[in-house]
């Protein structure tokens, strides 16, 4: 997971800074999860379990504002950490975080 979220790092604009970072509404404070954008359109969206024993989960609320998406919309958010891809829309939507599995997403939303 290390070397991966590394790898990440080192592609991704976003998290190459440490300035423009948002923290999202999220329906469990077990749960943390922020969106990080740069200039050239790169934006990615963390999301941690803050309990090391159990799985946590409920609905994030991204700010669609800062990944330039609409209500309506859907768009992907691709895992870097799994390489797993989800399609979402509009602005809530659910994540589930098995600590004994992967403690945290680290996703990159395309076409930002």
């Amino acid at each position: 997971m290390i070397r991966k979220t590394n790898q990440a790092r080192l592609e991704n604009a976003a998290l190459q800074q440490t300035n423009d970072i948002t923290f999202c509404e999220i329906q469990n404070d077990k749960v943390i999860a922020y969106v990080k954008t740069a200039s050239d359109g790169n934006c990615i969206l963390c999301i941690v379990n803050l309990d090391p024993h159990h799985s946590q989960g409920g609905m994030v609320r991204l700010p669609l504002h800062k990944i330039n998406k609409n209500h309506d919309e859907h768009y992907i958010v691709h895992d870097l950490l799994t390489d797993s891809r989800y399609t979402w829309k509009g602005d809530w939507n659910f994540v589930d975080l098995n600590p004994h599995i992967m403690p945290m997403h680290l996703f990159r939303i395309e076409n930002c």
